[in-house]
């Protein structure tokens, strides 16, 4: 890819990212849909707090999971600008063709 794609491509990413991140209340209604069943960090941290009565200890591993779930969350808006930029280039080269 050229210097200018990825330049048009940062652009319009950048364009759309705010409104990409953006979510509707049908957004909210599906993510609550999703993840209904889905409380395992606080079921985790309840068993950890069981096995410790160190607060440093558990600030520690609190801390630690933390930074776990901060690193998937970059690991997938990584991945997700890498498609929307992906799907926007293919989709303009189409264009190009017709």
């Amino acid at each position: 890819m050229c210097e200018n794609e990825k330049g048009v491509l940062e652009n319009l990413f950048e364009s759309r990212e705010e409104n990409l991140c953006a979510l509707t209340e049908m957004d909210r209604q599906k993510i609550k849909k999703l993840t209904r069943n889905n409380d395992s960090y606080y079921k985790l941290f309840a068993i950890i707090s069981d096995l410790s009565n160190n607060s440093e200890k558990l600030e520690e591993v609190r801390n630690s999971l933390d930074s776990y779930i901060d690193k998937i969350n970059i690991i997938g808006a990584y991945e997700n600008e890498k498609f929307y930029k992906i799907r926007i280039l293919r989709c303009n080269k189409l264009n190009f063709r017709m």
